[in-house]
């Protein structure tokens, strides 16, 4: 009974105050704490890695997820590009290769489709968007003999030129760059796109820029994603925050409306409540 009266409480102030209730005290925190201690909490939201939890951690947390997906600001870009990002990536190449079996399990469904597609019919360029530590690219590689081209595109120089150092295959490429800027002044008449895991960062207007570059740059295309999504995610017609710096996209609706053509589309389980993972394919330009 008292649980459902604090529940009931809760649901009438934050109708009042309009902000999540932790947002109100989380900026008081967060304008008294430190530059090092601010630097740390954003560092562990967008890893997901939080050690010390609290009254105070929640509520700053809450506030700088309120500021950040209410602020046009560029943080997720400086947080995959810096020294977190690498770390985070590096952390998913060390565990691939102690659990190798692990990491496919995890990656499959991408990574199979991928290779499907390239089965069955062969383009000139493969392209991952968020290549990282190069993992899923160099894996699609190993099946896919008879592509001459492809290119992993990343914004962490660093990571881009372990990723150089460390994988020898002389068909991949790695690129440190903007997503919009991949095929930019270059002629591709077939290609296939893959993304798992990178394009919940994008702001709705980003996805669709995205979209818009594919098809103004490359005549014929296929693309591939695999994200995580809210379980709702199909009665929702725009972007929602979904937590950790990341939105749940209607992709769907989103591509129909950028002149996508569905090919495709799979639901897998999620780890996290609330969310499940979205194997979605799609094509443009002539059959």
């Amino acid at each position: 009974m008292m649980e459902k009266i604090k529940e009931n409480i809760k649901r009438v102030l934050s109708f009042f105050l309009r902000k999540p209730l932790r947002y109100y005290p989380g900026r008081l925190f967060w304008g008294l704490s430190s530059g090092k201690e601010r630097t740390e909490l954003v560092e562990s939201y967008y890893t997901g890695d939080h050690p010390a939890k609290g009254f105070r951690h929640n509520c700053m947390m809450a506030y700088f997820s309120e500021s950040f997906y209410s602020a046009p600001g560029d943080i997720v870009e400086r947080l995959w590009s810096d020294e977190a990002g690498m770390r985070w990536h590096l952390d998913k190449l060390e565990k691939f290769e102690k659990d190798r079996d692990g990491y496919l399990e995890s990656k499959g469904p991408v990574i199979d489709k991928v290779v499907c597609l390239l089965e069955a019919r062969t383009p000139d360029i493969v392209v991952e968007i968020g290549c990282g530590n190069g993992l899923d690219i160099s894996l699609v590689a190993e099946r896919a003999s008879r592509v001459p081209v492809f290119v992993g595109a990343d914004i962490n120089r660093e990571l881009i030129e372990g990723n150089r150092e460390r994988i020898k295959d002389p068909r991949i490429e790695f690129t440190c760059s903007r997503v919009n800027g991949i095929f930019s002044g270059k002629e591709h008449s077939d290609a296939l796109v893959f993304a798992s895991g990178t394009l919940e960062f994008f702001k709705e207007e980003q996805l669709r820029e995205l979209f818009r570059d594919l098809k103004d740059n490359v005549a014929r295309g296929r693309l591939v994603l695999y994200e995580p999504v809210n379980e709702d995610v199909e009665r929702s017609v725009v972007s929602k925050p979904r937590g950790g710096l990341a939105y749940s996209h209607n992709y769907t609706t989103i591509m129909k409306g950028e002149g996508f053509r569905p090919l495709g589309r799979e639901i897998f389980p999620s780890p996290n409540p609330g969310t499940k993972n979205l194997l979605l394919s799609a094509e443009w330009g002539k059959r």
